[in-house]
């Protein structure tokens, strides 16, 4: 399999609205290739109407609980002229330490990220990805990003 490395650096933005906006750059190379992914979320809080919206069957979060969309652009500067499927996994990890993975809950989000077509040099992929968060500390929990399969998570403060 050879040497994973994963190389990062953090920016956090100013919060206005219930809006944060977070920067991540990430470098991974796995093997014999190298791909480098730049990684931006805009998290939007208390985001139900927005979810409830988009599908009629999608259900309000349980109680006690909210939807959190993280709006996600990954961008491939690698050079494979094959280019890369963004096999990125996101997933927020609440205030006492437990994993909400996207895949927990059912709701189909509002522009939802793609991470399944494969990207070229300088091609983005931009879209939501929805969690059911705690509310009470929706705003305390932590992103767990993984920039490629078998990579190292990176984490970054929602708030």
């Amino acid at each position: 399999m050879g040497v994973l490395l994963v190389i990062y650096s953090f920016v956090q933005g100013a919060t206005a609205g219930g809006l944060i906006l977070l920067g991540l750059l990430a470098c991974a190379g796995i093997g014999v290739w190298i791909f480098v992914l730049i990684i931006r979320a805009l998290i939007r809080l208390g985001a139900n109407d927005a979810v409830a919206a988009e599908n009629s069957f999608n259900e309000p979060p349980p109680a006690g609980s909210q939807y959190l969309l993280a709006n996600v652009t990954i961008t491939y500067i690698g050079t494979d002229p094959q280019g890369e499927t963004p096999f990125s996994t996101i997933s927020y990890v609440t205030a006492d330490g437990n994993t909400v993975n996207s895949f927990d809950n059912s709701a189909v989000e509002p522009d939802a990220l793609d991470t399944l077509s494969p990207l070229f040099q300088g091609a983005s992929t931009t879209g939501n990805v929805a969690f059911t968060v705690p509310s009470a500390s929706a705003a305390q929990g932590t992103l767990a990003v993984e920039p490629a399969m078998f990579s190292d998570k990176i984490f970054v403060a929602v708030s």
